[in-house]
């Protein structure tokens, strides 16, 4: 799996490879309703688009990789993160939804037809819905951003940080491996890496132990 600091080159890489596939794509189109009363459908929109993980249109065909960008299927033993390969599409009632397998990281998969999720952002008052997005739970998974693969668990990364520009953004992307043989760095510029202020004062004010 590709990481990358900026969507623009994400997009890109996923568009690619899914237009590699043979097929027509089946498209997910978000259902967004806004729910507080001072947002409109237009603004729960554009909400969700920047806080929540599930995207507003999700293209996909037979052989398309994905990932679960929550803890959404974690009940079926499907944890955040987890990558899997689109077998086909099963009907269910009057739609068709994703057969997935997916790859388990304590070894072996499990397919499953992932179905569409409600998630919400909260209002003002701490506590209510201010805008909701139901989506199928997936993202394709050739390519993802740094900053969305924090959390995830991968067995192999390509990791480019040649145009980092965030801190911490280094080290997530480089972390994103339990072991060194899964991590291949295929762009660097440390003239880009950035270091926040507060972490690198509060190193520097670490009592040696000798």
């Amino acid at each position: 799996m590709w990481l990358f600091c900026h969507t623009v080159d994400v997009l890109t890489e996923n568009n690619d490879e899914l237009q590699r596939l043979p097929g027509a794509p089946v498209k997910y189109v978000a259902i967004d309703k806004a729910m507080a009363p001072y947002i409109t459908p237009y603004k729960a929109s554009a909400l969700m688009d920047t806080s929540l993980q599930y995207v507003r249109v999700l293209s996909l065909r037979v052989g398309a990789m994905v990932a679960v960008p929550t803890g959404c299927l974690a009940a079926h033993g499907v944890p955040c993160g987890s990558r899997g390969v689109v077998l086909s599409f099963s009907r269910v009632g009057a739609c068709v939804f994703p057969r997935v397998r997916f790859s388990l990281l304590r070894g072996g998969s499990k397919t499953l037809v992932v179905l569409p999720a409600t998630a919400h952002n909260v209002a003002l008052d701490g506590w209510s819905k201010a805008a909701t997005r139901t989506q199928v739970t997936l993202v394709p998974a050739w390519a993802a951003t740094i900053h969305a693969a924090q959390g995830w668990t991968l067995p192999e990364v390509a990791v480019d940080l040649s145009k980092a520009f965030a801190a911490g953004q280094a080290l997530t992307g480089l972390s994103r491996t339990p072991t060194l043989e899964g991590l291949h760095l295929v762009g660097f510029d440390d003239s880009k890496i950035v270091v926040d202020s507060a972490a690198l004062a509060f190193h520097e004010g670490l009592a040696p132990y000798w």
